[in-house]
């Protein structure tokens, strides 16, 4: 398969790292209109942020389901740009890219290019391909590019059919460790050579809920962090196992019941540096906020310290989802998707301005109040 990375964009649009301090100052980057970005992760060494830029449908097919599956690649300090497209999978239904995540063992973006079938029709059509990247972003090119296709064959359970992918994590050995969401719990595991085994494979399960969402790696720990929504819970796996097995991570919610397990999504997971990895932000669609969990165990048990409610700008109150965080130096910033602009899920409308906000005096607040460390880079 072959990438091809290119520079400059017709249709512009407009895409901020914005802080709520100073509004005046706002980082401004030129994109394509409908950039609609779901998920980012910063690369420290080389100094960008590579961001899923998901056009999720045309402005001339509005209830189209046209994902774009590119990869944009922002620096900055430069202020410029440039695009990441696949042959085979940029611009080919139903292929969306939605996972991205930087290993620092490797010093490569990982990138999923996952069928969006199972999510537009909330796991009813668990049909196309899936594929998992690696972005060596020093040789700006793809290490490997791996077909899911026989994890995938293995989801085939009884009548129940598993599969969806958007998210992942890393170990320190640069393994990549890729969860399904729908219908079978399952993790698929890649080495850093490109080599594909089924890591672990439960039980279908008859629930309406995701299996799996959000997943960290916690290195003191050498455990998988993972979001399981069916569960209610999260789950952490030893990657040094012979036998992978999950184990409940205990959970004490807020005493006044404002969030219960039944809330439980996660959309995205991270376990920033700022906090010494020791603190989950969850990105929780549901109630457009992101939800923070602390641990002192190595994540053998969490606790609820707070959540921080994006309502920095009216149009992100009303319209925005928060799907992921990403630290970029000492700053957190969440980025939101649209999910309804039009009133219709996953359908674009002519939005041209995708802020990142600054939301890390409220994260700092959350976690000092708690007794957790924070620590500048």
């Amino acid at each position: 398969m072959h990438s091809t990375l290119s520079t400059g964009l017709t249709s512009l649009a407009a895409l901020y790292l914005l802080s709520p301090r100073s509004h005046s100052s706002w980082q401004k980057l030129q994109t394509a209109q409908l950039l609609y970005p779901e998920n980012l992760d910063w690369d420290p060494i080389h100094c960008k942020l590579y961001i899923r830029y998901g056009c999720i449908a045309t402005l001339r097919r509005p209830i189209s389901a046209n994902f774009n599956s590119t990869v944009l690649v922002y620096d900055p300090y430069k202020a410029t740009y440039d695009i990441l497209s696949f042959d085979g999978i940029t611009g080919v239904d139903p292929y969306h890219v939605s996972g991205i995540d930087y290993d620092a063992t490797t010093q490569s973006i990982l990138i999923s290019a996952n069928s969006g079938e199972p999510f537009v029709t909330s796991g009813s059509n668990m049909t196309g391909g899936n594929k998992v990247i690696r972005w060596d972003t020093n040789t700006n090119s793809a290490a490997y590019t791996v077909d899911l296709a026989d994890f995938t064959s293995k989801l085939a359970i009884n009548n129940s059919t598993g599969g969806g992918y958007q998210d992942f994590a890393e170990d320190k050995e640069g393994n990549t460790y890729v969860p399904s969401v729908f219908h079978v719990p399952a993790i698929a595991k890649i080495t850093k050579d490109g080599e594909l085994s089924s890591w672990y494979i439960g039980e279908p399960s008859s629930s309406s809920k995701y299996m799996y969402l959000g997943i960290i790696f916690h290195e003191a720990s050498n455990k998988l962090g993972i979001t399981a929504p069916y569960l209610g819970t999260f789950l952490s796996f030893d990657v040094g196992s012979s036998s992978p097995a999950p184990t409940n991570v205990s959970m004490t919610w807020p005493a006044d019941g404002s969030y219960t397990a039944s809330d439980l999504e996660c959309d995205g997971l991270l376990n920033p540096a700022r906090y010494n990895r020791n603190v989950l932000l969850c990105s929780e669609n549901g109630l457009q906020a992101i939800t923070l969990w602390a641990s002192k165990d190595g994540f053998a048990s969490v606790e609820y310290i707070g959540k921080v409610m994006d309502n920095s700008t009216t149009d992100i109150a009303t319209w925005g989802s928060p799907t992921a965080t990403v630290q970029i130096q000492n700053s957190i910033y969440i980025s939101h998707e649209y999910f309804y602009d039009l009133n219709e899920f996953d359908v674009a409308g002519n939005r041209s301005t995708f802020p990142f906000v600054d939301a890390t005096a409220d994260f700092d607040k959350l976690v000092l109040a708690a007794g957790y460390n924070v620590t500048d880079c």
